[in-house]
């Protein structure tokens, strides 16, 4: 603050209020629609309080001398402000679309697979597609998808709890089954996944085989921040580069 083009300091004794609940509301005595209550308490208040008169007194002085022209806010040249905040906001804004973007590749897409990302197609590559290799599956109801087989006529599915304790088996025909509801696999396990082709000659060692486990919203988040595709990893990165570079330049008018 400068007074008549100078810095100047202003030291006030230091009161304590006498009732800080009402201290707080002092302001209400500069609102011409203060309900004559409030305005009544408020009165008898800096009638009584030291500290709440001399704030009054202080801040009718800054805004008579703001009025009359003796005093004067100091604030830097405002076109100093403003390209660095539309430069800020900009910068904000893509990065939480950079965050969005990121959101979606990592918990829409699949995760990054344990087989060095080849495309896994045809006989000679048989395998089950997912869950990848040691997934976490949100819930228990998780899709189950292998490479089609040439000759086989169904395939039989089973899911084994490691340690034992819970089995689920099914038939199918298609390339892709899904546990059903009423048949959840318990969360928080981990199992094994083992699709038998009919007949069993027609993959490499008889059968396609990985493990997964089951998991609650965090853990299945986690294991998606962790496992998803690099592409959405960078652009998380990004955004949150972007968005710790301009908050601190945004500034409220």
């Amino acid at each position: 603050m400068t007074l008549f083009g100078h810095q100047e300091k202003f030291d006030l004794p230091e009161y304590e209020c006498i009732d800080p609940g009402l201290g707080q509301q002092m302001w209400r005595l500069a609102d011409p629609h203060c309900p004559d209550e409030w305005k009544g308490r408020l009165e008898t208040h800096r009638a009584h309080c030291a500290h709440c008169r001399l704030q009054v007194a202080f801040a009718d002085k800054v805004e008579k001398g703001l009025r009359d022209g003796r005093l004067h806010l100091k604030s830097p040249a405002a076109g100093i402000l403003r390209l660095p905040r539309r430069l800020a906001l900009g910068g904000s804004g893509l990065g939480a679309a950079a965050l969005a973007a990121a959101l979606g590749v990592l918990m829409l897409l699949p995760p990054r697979s344990a087989l060095d990302g080849r495309i896994v197609r045809g006989d000679h590559d048989a395998a089950i597609i997912r869950p990848v290799p040691d997934e976490v599956t949100l819930g228990g109801n998780p899709q189950l998808s292998w490479t089609p087989l040439q000759g086989a006529t169904r395939y039989n599915v089973e899911i084994q709890k490691v340690g034992g304790g819970h089995t689920w088996t099914t038939t199918t025909q298609e390339t892709q089954i899904r546990v059903p509801e009423g048949m959840e696999l318990p969360v928080g396990q981990r199992y094994r996944v083992m699709v038998e082709p009919v007949p069993r000659h027609v993959a490499p060692d008889g059968h396609l085989g990985s493990s997964f486990s089951t998991g609650s919203v965090m853990s299945w988040l986690g294991y998606r921040l962790r496992q998803g595709q690099r592409a959405g990893q960078a652009l998380a990165v990004v955004g949150l580069a972007l968005l710790a570079f301009s908050v601190p330049f945004i500034r409220r008018r």
